[in-house]
Formats: structure tokens, C-alpha cells, sequence
């Protein structure tokens, strides 16, 4: 296992982590929408996936399963991971749909990262709630549901 000192993002370049008491730490405070305050911010290097990537020969035709919980920063996370995405080697993305998406540029964002994954040929399924377990339910980008989004290959069986 490496461990790699970095935020992910769809650009190289150093950002404040913003940092919230509750756990959701956000690069530039993304997501951190009301009642959530902001706290003190660390300067972090941010690098794309893909680029982070190259340091890891030994994934270079790995499948991979992706799990991004980044407070509202899913879309620009996923942007800088392009060219893996395209590579089809990517079975299974595992995101959060959180409150970070309610309104405002977020949603816009996020709408617009469903729309790339879907014409990279995955589907989007969610559990029924937080709460319960049960068979997936199709995700609708338009719902009011948070939490884990699984959005994979059409051609990978759930």
C-alpha cells in the first residue's frame, strides 16, 4: 500500500482544505453549505488521478473500483480522472451524493458528471435509503436522496 499526501482534483495546484468540526473537510470549503462553519484551512497539494497514477505502474491494467467522498468536489475529482475512466478499466465508481449537490453550482456540477459517466457507459443505482438495506433503486439526479451513489459499467453485473 502507498500512501499519497495530495487532494484529488482536475488540476495540479496548491488549495486551502477547509476544515469543518463535523468531519467534512472540503478543498476551498466546496460543499460546506450552511449550518456547516468553516474552520481553519491547511494548504494542500492537489493533483489529477490520472497523473497520480503514473506513479503506480503496477495499476497500469489493474480493474479498479473507485470510492470518492470529497464533500461536493466528486465532479472536478472525477474530471481529473478522464483518461482512467475512459480506459474501461474502471468496474465501479462508489460516490456521495450529499447535501453539498441541494442547489448552486454544485448541482450543476453534478448533473454534469452524470451526464459524462453516462456517456462512458455506466449506470447509476443507489440503496433504498441510508437507513435500510434492500435491492438498488435507479438514481435519479433530480431526487432529494443522499448518500452513496454506485454508478457502474453497463457491461459489469451488480
Amino acid at each position: 500500500m502507498s500512501v499519497v499526501a495530495a487532494a484529488c482534483g482536475d488540476d495540479f495546484e496548491i488549495a486551502p482544505l477547509v476544515a469543518n468540526s463535523t468531519m467534512m473537510h472540503s478543498i476551498r470549503g466546496v460543499g460546506l453549505k450552511p449550518p456547516f462553519a468553516r474552520g481553519p484551512s491547511k494548504w494542500v497539494p492537489v493533483v489529477t488521478l490520472d497523473r497520480a497514477l503514473v506513479a503506480f505502474p503496477c495499476a497500469a491494467s489493474a480493474r479498479i473500483i473507485l470510492k470518492v467522498d470529497a464533500e461536493g468536489f466528486e465532479p472536478q475529482v472525477l474530471a481529473g480522472a478522464g483518461s482512467l475512466l475512459r480506459s474501461g478499466r474502471v468496474a465501479i465508481i462508489i460516490w456521495e451524493h450529499g447535501r453539498a449537490f441541494a442547489d448552486g453550482p454544485e448541482r450543476a456540477a453534478m448533473r454534469r458528471m452524470v451526464t459524462v459517466l453516462d456517456d462512458l457507459g455506466f449506470r447509476h443505482c443507489r440503496p433504498p435509503s441510508q437507513e435500510t438495506d434492500g435491492p438498488f433503486a435507479p438514481f435519479d439526479v433530480e431526487g432529494s436522496y443522499v448518500g452513496n451513489v454506485v454508478s457502474h459499467r453497463a457491461d459489469v453485473a451488480l
